[in-house]
């Protein structure tokens, strides 16, 4: 949860809700209520993933290629079968997508925030990077491409949840680097 509201929301609504439902007996469904409505995100498809299925999470970078001027990333969700019938890969999130670049003599950072459409907001969380809001990634969707701005040379890495804190079953397909 504190992946997909940030860190400081989370927080927030962690005291909200321990306010709301001290010596009572909550449902998962306060719990989630209590969570839209300090972060004002929609967060129903996540009580219905996380609690209610076996799911796991696989994103990866698939490919970084040259655009004329522009860099094209394309995004991928790794769906495959396990031989415990666990559907891998299969659940929706949101994206925080990390491209390290030169800029000039030093590196800077620019982070993509791509939220789901089952949310219908993004979440607000500070970092050290710039921040740029992505269009939405559509939760019946396996792939997806973004252009951006940088010039595929200037371009170090891309990485996806450069936090580590997405519960990704393979990390090893996150993380991009420039071989040129």
């Amino acid at each position: 949860m504190e992946y997909i509201i940030g860190k400081e929301v989370f927080d927030q609504a962690m005291l909200e809700y321990t306010k709301q439902w001290r010596f009572k007996h909550p449902t998962p469904n306060d719990f989630i209520r209590v969570m839209e409505k300090v972060s004002g995100l929609e967060l129903d498809w996540y009580k219905e993933y996380w609690m209610n299925s076996i799911h796991t999470i696989d994103y990866a970078v698939d490919k970084v290629e040259k655009s004329g001027a522009k860099t094209k990333i394309y995004l991928q969700r790794v769906e495959s079968e396990s031989e415990i019938s666990v559907k891998n890969g299969r659940m929706p999130m949101p994206q925080d997508l990390l491209i390290s670049y030169e800029n000039g003599k030093d590196t800077s950072k620019l982070l993509y925030r791509i939220p789901l459409d089952l949310m219908r907001g993004v979440k607000k969380e500070s970092t050290d990077a710039t921040i740029e809001i992505a269009p939405d990634w559509w939760w019946t969707h396996k792939n997806y491409s973004l252009e951006v701005e940088l010039p595929y040379t200037k371009i170090i890495s891309v990485e996806l949840d450069p936090t580590m804190r997405m519960a990704d079953v393979n990390r090893k397909n996150n993380i991009w680097k420039n071989e040129n």
